[in-house]
């Protein structure tokens, strides 16, 4: 359920102090940035609203077409704010004021329902829209226990256990999972949460994807492919593929240790699973 306030005609001080303070964060950018048509979501919405003692290293803005992105896009380029990088997600640029990354999220376009609901994480399920306030009340329960929860998984191994496991499939599945695990380290580590049960058993599908590769002998010969960068460019290749998924075994209880055999070319890699977890999971391959 998607709560609606409207904090400029809202008697509670609480919504008015958000309020000022969400102007107040978009005129940090640039005093007219506040005219275009933007959505806040992630963790600077979250500093807003839950957590204003705990820092945040982004802004992420969000549209509702993709004529509002272009817009935004085409005002910090002519204010001459700096380009960082641009991936398959965002495009980033540096606040002049305070470094922190301004990403523009073109993944999708929709209103902020949509930006809520689109979120993998209940407790990023927040959004600021002109002078509207969106939240999910799931969100604010998982914020008061304490607890990470999914909301959405973008990746259903089920359709492949009956698959060839091709190359293609498994650089799929797995880069998922390193990007996931990202993530779930991120807002564990940041806001102190734990990653709870319901959000494991959503998970469960994977551990049968990797269970039954495993079993089936079917990852040998097989190679995997550095198609993209991790989410939002966060995480490099080498750290993503051979952390990550270990933890992600770990937190999910999988019997088995993930590791990367280097190829003669970057293109791609092959990889090895054991019955035998490493004993340092943090070891990369040279």
């Amino acid at each position: 359920m998607i709560k609606t306030y409207n904090l400029e005609s809202s008697e509670l001080s609480f919504h008015k102090k958000l309020y000022v303070n969400y102007k107040k964060l978009l005129s940090s950018i640039d005093k007219e940035f506040c005219n275009l048509n933007v959505i806040l979501s992630g963790s600077a919405a979250i500093n807003l609203i839950i957590t204003p003692t705990i820092d945040f290293n982004d802004y992420d803005f969000y549209f509702r077409s993709e004529d509002d992105y272009n817009d935004c896009k085409n005002f910090l380029l002519e204010k001459k704010f700096k380009y960082k990088t641009e991936t398959n997600n965002c495009i980033v640029f540096e606040n002049k004021k305070n470094k922190k990354d301004i990403q523009l999220i073109k993944t999708f376009y929709g209103n902020a329902n949509d930006v809520i609901d689109n979120h993998d994480f209940f407790n990023c399920a927040l959004a600021f829209e002109k002078n509207m306030l969106f939240l999910k009340k799931e969100s604010l329960l998982n914020w008061k226990n304490k607890e990470l929860e999914l909301q959405n998984i973008q990746c259903n191994p089920k359709l492949y256990l009956n698959s060839d496991f091709n190359d293609l499939e498994i650089s799929y599945i797995l880069g998922y999972i390193a990007n996931l695990m990202q993530r779930i380290d991120k807002y564990s580590e940041r806001y102190d949460l734990t990653f709870n049960e319901n959000s494991k058993k959503m998970l469960k599908p994977f551990k049968n994807y990797i269970l039954q590769l495993n079993s089936n002998k079917k990852h040998q010969d097989k190679k995997i492919y550095f198609t993209a960068n991790t989410y939002y460019a966060s995480a490099n290749k080498t750290i993503s593929y051979t952390i990550y998924i270990n933890r992600f075994f770990n937190l999910l209880d999988i019997p088995l240790s993930f590791s990367i055999l280097k190829s003669k070319n970057d293109l791609y890699y092959y990889f090895d699973l054991r019955n035998e977890r490493n004993k340092d999971e943090n070891i990369l391959f040279e």
